[in-house]
């Protein structure tokens, strides 16, 4: 599968010069050198070897989904082991998730240390798993892994992009809800807000920022995705409010556009940042982007490789007489997967969905969607189409109307 200026799928192109095309960054061709200097020159923060002690417990929050997590891992233990921290008295903690299991990202370390660092996924459903940290400014008891509460140093590397629930995710959300218990993560599923502007005030992000301080944490890695799978665009490391900060300017630069009016038609590729494979969070972005764009009663094209298994929530689309007949479901069931049902429901419901993908035919068509089997009949659905707006890799784009 490529994407490209044509919007090629499996080396194929899909018909005529849209009238509005996006696709984000190009890949940094020397972000792992920007990133090795990085750590020595830190965005509002010391050197590491001024922040840790060799004998420091630490625990490194990984969040899922980051672009060039491998290398960027590598470039943090060589830090680390200037300072002469021991490989066993390091973690790397990967938030919770419902849809997969993400590859070792231990893969890039020296041979002699890679099985002494231990790598952890957080388990939300054991009882065992979580302790408490503090009551939140609005009386919230906050319970976080025991892993990084019993840390003497915790720091996060994740992405900075759009999200539907924060506004933007910044690594902060790795640690909370990501390390935090079945019932604060259930309840994070149900705070979206369409109706707001990434930047407009979330108290979702809020709390996310706050319990981050609770926990002492400082200093973080923040990477820029490109439209190259697996390649940033950009690395910031240094204080976490420095970085996200920085993070936010550039993430409006490279991955926020603006249409002139809706469009009839709106082609748009969901993809995963970090090179595996498309998950059901990628494509309900990848839909909410598009339907920010099209023309009510228009058509979405979606174009993803996507494979995985119905969730919950998307189970609950697809037992639904109308798309719009399962939102009040959702919302009383708040599944682990109401982000993206919700998504695919709100979009099947504004404009007609075709789909092509890994799933099966059948069951696109149960939700609500036409299933394409090739790139040669997305061509012939677009032949003519002078209304079209392409997105590539829509999950990581805010799109808006200047019109509006």
């Amino acid at each position: 599968m490529t994407y490209g200026p044509g919007m090629t799928w499996e080396g194929s192109s899909l018909g005529q010069p849209a009238s509005s095309y996006f696709s984000g960054p190009a890949p940094s061709s020397d972000w792992t050198a920007a990133l090795t200097e990085a750590f020595q020159q830190p965005l509002e923060f010391p050197p590491l070897r001024q922040a840790v002690l060799p004998e420091d417990k630490i625990v490194i929050v990984l969040d899922r989904g980051v672009p060039g997590t491998s290398t960027v891992l590598a470039a943090v233990w060589e830090e680390l082991a200037r300072i002469g921290v021991s490989p066993q008295n390091v973690t790397l903690l990967q938030p919770a998730s419902w849809s997969n299991t993400p590859p070792d990202p231990r893969q890039y370390l020296p041979a002699a240390v890679r099985s002494d660092v231990s790598w952890k996924i957080h388990d939300p459903t054991a009882a065992e798993s979580t302790g408490y940290l503090a009551s939140s400014l609005s009386g919230e008891r906050v319970y976080l892994s025991r892993i990084a509460l019993e840390a003497d140093v915790v720091f996060p590397i994740g992405t900075l992009a759009f999200d539907p629930v924060l506004g933007y995710r910044s690594p902060a959300a790795a640690i909370f809800p990501g390390l935090s218990n079945t019932e604060t993560i259930a309840r994070s599923h149900a705070l979206g807000h369409t109706e707001l502007n990434p930047e407009d005030d979330r108290p979702w992000r809020q709390l996310v920022e706050e319990v981050s301080w609770l926990l002492g944490v400082q200093f973080g890695v923040v990477v820029i995705p490109s439209a190259a799978p697996n390649q940033p665009a950009e690395v910031f490391v240094g204080s976490l409010e420095a970085i996200t900060r920085a993070a936010r300017n550039k993430l409006s630069q490279y991955w926020k556009t603006s249409f002139p009016t809706r469009v009839e038609t709106v082609v748009v590729s969901a993809t995963s940042v970090d090179g595996n494979a498309a998950t059901w969070e990628d494509v309900g972005r990848a839909l909410a982007t598009a339907r920010q764009v099209v023309q009510r009663g228009g058509r979405i094209v979606l174009l993803t490789s996507l494979q995985a298994e119905l969730g919950p929530g998307m189970q609950l689309v697809q037992a639904a007489g109308l798309p719009r007949d399962c939102a009040p479901h959702l919302k009383q069931l708040a599944p682990k997967d109401m982000v993206p049902a919700t998504q695919w429901a709100q979009a099947a419901d504004f404009a007609q969905l075709y789909t092509l993908s890994g799933l099966p035919g059948d069951q696109v068509e149960d939700l609500f969607s036409i299933p394409l089997e090739s790139a040669a009949e997305v061509e012939r659905l677009l032949a003519g189409c002078e209304d079209l707006a392409l997105i590539n890799q829509a999950n990581q784009v805010w799109a808006t109307i200047a019109a509006s």
